[in-house]
């Protein structure tokens, strides 16, 4: 499994609807969302096998609207062998 951050936009038009949609994704209370300070969008971070399954807990109709980024961590010794290079 692979971590993932999903950002999703939507207008505030589509707020309510984006929310219930999320409710029933079950992604309402493991997202965080920047409607109140006027930024329609969300984030989520979640583990999944590949970005297709990723991509597919988002409500079908705001994932054109999505944004999907496969996480990563580095280590300190990583970071020795990248000053190396």
């Amino acid at each position: 499994m692979s971590k993932y951050m999903i950002e999703t936009e939507h207008t505030s038009e589509e707020c309510l609807n984006a929310l219930d949609e999320f409710q029933a994704k079950g992604l309402l209370e493991k997202s965080d969302f920047g409607c109140q300070a006027g930024v329609h969008t969300s984030w989520v971070t979640l583990e999944a096998k590949n970005d297709d399954e990723a991509m597919n807990r988002v409500p079908s109709s705001l994932q054109s609207k999505s944004k999907i980024v496969k996480l990563n961590k580095f280590s300190t010794q990583q970071l020795k062998e990248f000053h190396k290079m």
